[in-house]
């Protein structure tokens, strides 16, 4: 019998007279610390300021002040940002409650996987039942997750081998997390191994076989992980994770259509999964889709304002598209987006990163709104604005660095606009949608010729990069320059700087090198080649002259 005494408990309920029942039916069980919450913004204070809870009991629906004054938050809020800002530890059970049993509601908070989800009506012996179970999980790996919370990856998959040398009824749950680590850890050949083996004992386990598809991923081998990934779909198909590394596939085997196509399935089933607006919103500018961009950021910030899954980059992105298409529309839209900042984000007296990354995101908007009003003075000021926050902090998100881009494109600030464009070129070098998007949007604030000469610049400093490797190739330490090109290639995953690592590799076995573990390494850097440009004649040139080797490995 569970001693419930000694623990925790947060009850997060609207409704005075269920947070009585939940109150009495713990303790009823034997509790005897319950703190209540009525609203979000009370359970986060508590979550932040009290001791850490064992067990939060949490409603979906809150509707509290902040759902009357046009403000809501609710329970998946909640959980996501007690996950996204790691408030609460693995070990803390959470447990959603409610009397909501819409698909779509249901659907999205069996994504963000609580400890259980209840409907209500409910009995003190439901309640006792499913809370019992998933503590007795919880306390039994509470020594392997505390070391995964704490990114201790190799302590955690040591701790969960040993673990599974004794008897326990949480074998699976020990497997899952040792193929987590491996992958953590980028041991991707290891946690293939792993997760084969798992699937020798359990052939249907969905976790599993999307692990090995995670791993097929890694290797660069995607049609297998294709393959695998539409198995598990039809056999699971409310699998999201799945969709969404099935997506991925498809867009890198060249399929973006397919790609979108599928995000936007899943999208539809649960509409609050902003990381899939995001992908849409990435996958329609990179095609110039400016239309379907600009519909995906309007279903993000309908179905996620508050969210603290919307980054800063998200407010920036929406406003400067927004900036292409002036008028009434576009301002009343930039208005929403500055209320919803302001409302959720925008916290002036912090001076944490993300609380400067929102205040610039509403500096955009607020010189994006005034853009489209024809109002130059007003966005000459923000603009000012925009660029003395840019000198004390700079910003590192890629995204926030496009948007400042197009915004010193709609101000005529060659400076600028090249300064950022050359600092995402340089993170993004080898992309080539990303390189035409920069090209894109200089072309038509008439800065063609600065894209050209920033492309050159580049493709010089990727020289630069390789100079290294190819001083010791020349000097004649060839086994040296190897290593280095193969430094490179596992840490740019650039195709030129793949091409020259697999080129030192065959020189190197040309000349009587035998090593198995160098074969393994051209084999991938091949089928990355492969799968990413396969019609490159240097990709068919690399073929023919490591086909001897790969026979052999």
């Amino acid at each position: 019998m569970q001693d419930w005494s000694k623990l925790r408990f947060l009850v997060v309920e609207d409704s005075a007279t269920m947070r009585v029942w939940l109150r009495n039916s713990i303790i009823g069980m034997g509790g005897k610390s319950v703190d209540q919450a009525v609203s979000y913004a009370d359970a986060l204070y508590r979550i932040n300021n009290r001791e850490p809870f064992d067990v939060i009991l949490c409603d979906y629906i809150l509707d509290d002040g902040e759902k009357r004054s046009g403000k809501p938050k609710d329970g998946q809020h909640l959980l996501e940002e007690c996950r996204q800002r790691r408030l609460i530890p693995t070990s803390c059970v959470f447990i959603m409650v409610t009397a909501e049993r819409a698909y779509e509601q249901i659907f999205a908070v069996a994504e963000l996987a609580p400890d259980d989800y209840l409907i209500k009506p409910l009995t003190p012996s439901i309640l006792s039942e499913r809370l019992s179970k998933a503590y007795d999980k919880k306390v039994a790996l509470k020594p392997l997750t505390d070391r995964f919370d704490a990114r201790d990856f190799t302590g955690c998959l040591e701790a969960a081998r040993d673990f599974l040398t004794q008897k326990t009824p949480y074998a699976t749950d020990c497997l899952r997390l040792i193929g987590e680590c491996l992958l953590k850890l980028n041991r991707n050949e290891d946690a293939h191994r792993h997760y084969t083996a798992v699937l020798m004992e359990y052939p249907r386990l969905p976790w599993a076989r999307l692990g090995a598809a995670r791993t097929y991923f890694a290797l660069d081998r995607y049609d297998e992980s294709r393959d695998l990934l539409e198995s598990l779909i039809v056999e699971n198909g409310d699998f999201t994770q799945a969709h969404d590394l099935l997506s991925h596939v498809h867009e890198i085997k060249g399929s973006p259509e397919r790609s979108r196509a599928l995000m936007k399935e899943v999208l539809a089933r649960n509409p609050r999964a902003i990381h899939r607006h995001r992908e849409v919103v990435r996958m329609a500018l990179e095609v110039d889709d400016v239309e379907d961009a600009a519909t995906a950021y309007e279903s993000m910030f309908e179905h996620g304002a508050g969210s603290v899954m919307l980054q800063a980059g998200d407010f920036s992105g929406f406003s400067t598209l927004l900036l292409k298409s002036p008028g009434p529309a576009a301002s009343a839209q930039l208005t929403k987006l500055i209320s919803t900042l302001n409302d959720h984000y925008v916290k002036l007296d912090s001076d944490t990163e993300e609380s400067r990354a929102y205040r610039l995101a509403e500096l955009v908007a607020q010189y994006s709104r005034a853009k489209s009003n024809g109002n130059a003075g007003e966005a000459d000021n923000y603009y000012a604005q925009i660029n003395s926050a840019m000198r004390d902090r700079p910003v590192a998100d890629n995204g926030m660095q496009m948007a400042i881009m197009e915004v010193a494109i709609s101000a005529g600030d060659e400076n600028r606009a090249a300064e950022v464009a050359r600092q995402v070129l340089a993170d993004y070098h080898g992309n080539e949608a990303m390189t035409k998007r920069i090209i894109g949007a200089m072309e038509k604030g008439g800065m063609g010729s600065i894209a050209k000469r920033l492309i050159g610049e580049s493709e010089v400093a990727m020289q630069n990069l390789n100079r290294k490797a190819v001083g010791l190739a020349k000097e004649g330490k060839v086994q040296e320059a190897m290593y280095e090109f193969i430094r490179l290639a596992d840490e740019t995953r650039n195709l030129s700087v793949t091409f020259n690592a697999a080129l030192a590799i065959v020189r190197a076995l040309e000349s009587g090198i035998e090593d198995t573990v160098l074969m393994r390494k051209l084999s991938h850097y091949i089928d990355v080649m492969k799968n990413r440009d396969a019609g490159n004649p240097r990709t068919k040139q690399m073929l023919e002259m490591a086909a001897p080797y790969l026979r052999s490995a």
